[in-house]
């Protein structure tokens, strides 16, 4: 994750590109293409969101993650950026 994301479709990297995260879309959540498959048209961003959100306790636990890191983040991803934040916040705030 400490750098150029994106989306893979059944394991194959395609034009969606997010900082962070690569995700696997597969199955259902399957993106569709374009008709000369060379672009996503659409994906499930509401899943990818869910699994992020799903994943935020481990998240917790990456060395890189840092305040430059999640900075970055919010160029491209600013909602996912400032939930991490918030769920960072929140677990730090409730150890003390």
């Amino acid at each position: 994750m400490p750098g150029s994301g994106g989306l893979l479709a059944d394991g194959l990297r395609t034009n969606e590109e997010m900082y962070g995260p690569v995700v696997n879309l597969r199955g259902v959540h399957r993106p569709r293409f374009t008709v000369d498959r060379k672009r996503v048209r659409e994906w499930d961003k509401g899943w990818v969101d869910a699994e992020i959100e799903r994943h935020l306790p481990e998240l917790e636990r990456w060395p890189g993650l840092t305040m430059s890191w999640l900075w970055e983040m919010t160029k491209e991803t600013p909602r996912t950026a400032q939930r991490i934040f918030e769920h960072r916040r929140s677990t730090t705030c409730s150890a003390s």
